[in-house]
């Protein structure tokens, strides 16, 4: 069997598919913070994450419109950069410890499509996989090949840091919903749904994350997606 992840030409003779994975999930970053920002971000986050929201999303402009708190003391202040004078955008933190994004497994779909061309990816001519959660395709999986294929890969050693006992994290996440990954693949033969894997991470605050697709072994270029801003979240803790 021959394989192509590039975009393929009419005169190859080769099946094209569209893979898209969707669901909800976002954009995250662990940050490592201070214990005295990591107490006061706590106590903050006790009733709303409303300030803590706010302060993430404005404090590279510092034009802040808090609900509940005056100012954040320059000790909490874990996005500002002595050596420049500036705070930084809240992704573009140096102490962040992981920078996810992507779908959370448990609430992630699986769309295969064969189509005539990857330039006009809308002439869809068969729905190989039709919204099939991804924790079900993995069981149906499983059950067909008497559980000796699994649709799930580890990520590369290093591709997730994770805090050891007595850091202090803080999470920002932009949540979002819609289709994080959409690739191509074009075949000489049919698409074999044993052979597709999804590249998990377990976050640093225990979630599972669709990082990546692999096809027969070899990773798919993720031509982007098309999500849409549910909101933003905050938390801060201590690692037991």
């Amino acid at each position: 069997m021959s394989i192509s992840l590039e975009r393929s030409k009419g005169s190859e003779k080769l099946k094209n598919y569209r893979i898209s994975v969707s669901g909800y999930g976002g954009e995250s970053a662990y940050i490592s913070i201070s214990k005295a920002a990591c107490d006061f971000w706590i106590e903050s986050l006790e009733n709303s994450d409303n300030d803590a929201v706010e302060y993430c999303l404005n404090a590279d402009s510092g034009d802040f419109d808090f609900d509940e708190i005056n100012e954040v003391p320059a000790d909490a202040k874990f996005l500002f950069d002595e050596k420049s004078g500036q705070s930084d955008h809240v992704f573009e933190s140096p102490d962040k410890t992981a920078h996810l994004w992507g779908p959370s497994v448990q609430l992630a779909t699986v769309d295969v499509d064969l189509i005539e061309n990857v330039e006009n990816p809308d002439e869809v001519t068969e729905n190989v996989i039709s919204g099939e959660g991804v924790d079900d395709l993995s069981a149906r999986i499983g059950d067909q090949t008497d559980f000796e294929v699994d649709i799930f890969e580890e990520p590369a050693d290093g591709t997730i840091s994770y805090p050891s006992p007595g850091d202090c994290v803080f999470l920002f996440t932009s949540l979002e919903k819609g289709t994080f990954y959409e690739c191509f693949v074009s075949l000489s033969e049919e698409f074999d749904a044993t052979k597709i894997r999804f590249v998990v991470g377990e976050a640093p605050d225990g979630q599972d994350i669709v990082l990546g697709v692999k096809y027969d072994g070899q990773a798919i270029e993720n031509l982007g997606g098309d999500t849409v801003g549910q909101g933003y979240s905050a938390h801060a803790w201590e690692q037991l």
